[in-house]
């Protein structure tokens, strides 16, 4: 068993997912088994399945078997009316994107700006 795995079994209770990307792993999670998780997107549900291929069928799983909230900032969490008084057993934070662009003119490598803006959210 993997390190996810034992940890989501362990905890069978509330599970917060932070910036899910296109669901896999969510959708992972559901199919073992675990269908209280609540995954949350930056963008809207069109722009998300519009970025990443696979969206719509993680998408699909996770809404018949879970709960899924889209235009979700992980910097306002604690204002947002779905999630204020939810309490969360395990927090996934998948290193959700801030919105500021992780390449820049004139930089070789990652942009230092998207860079200080991660740590900002962590």
């Amino acid at each position: 068993m993997d390190m996810l795995t034992s940890t989501i079994t362990a905890a069978k209770r509330v599970i917060l997912s932070v910036g899910s990307g296109d669901g896999s792993q969510q959708a992972a999670i559901v199919k073992s088994g675990h269908h209280n998780i609540i995954s949350t997107f930056f963008d809207n549900e069109q722009a998300v399945i519009a970025k990443y291929g696979k969206a719509r069928e993680h998408i699909t799983l996770l809404r018949e078997k879970s709960a899924v909230l889209f235009e979700v900032d992980a910097t306002e969490l604690h204002s947002h009316p779905r999630l204020t008084k939810k309490k969360f057993d395990v927090i996934i934070f998948t290193f959700p994107h801030t919105g500021v662009s992780n390449f820049a003119c004139g930089y070789s490598g990652p942009n230092p700006v998207s860079i200080e803006s991660n740590k900002q959210l962590i």
